[in-house]
């Protein structure tokens, strides 16, 4: 960190104090919701290459094609889910 960015987070420091608890809920939040859109923009690569017979996962291998779309797509809904209800939903409650 360099010394410009430690001054300024010193100056912000003490405002933090009385919003302590929905900065935290909103950094604590901020994980699952990161994962969750990594693993969504996977799952659409590992479809696409699943379509071309690309390069699959072991836990892929197995499958024939639509059985592993339908796998993909049911993981990918619940990844967006997983986002939509953790960003939208707390922010719309705050």
């Amino acid at each position: 960190m360099s010394g410009l960015d430690r001054v300024r987070l010193q100056r912000c420091l003490p405002y933090l104090g009385r919003d302590r608890a929905p900065c935290c809920s909103t950094l604590l939040l901020l994980i699952p919701v990161a994962l969750s859109l990594r693993h969504s923009a996977l799952l659409v690569g590992q479809a696409i290459s699943g379509v071309l017979r690309g390069n699959t996962p072991r836990w892929l291998t197995g499958l024939a094609v639509p059985e592993a779309m339908r796998l993909l797509v049911f993981l990918l809904l619940g990844a967006v889910f997983v986002s939509g209800s953790l960003s939208r939903g707390f922010q719309s409650y705050k």
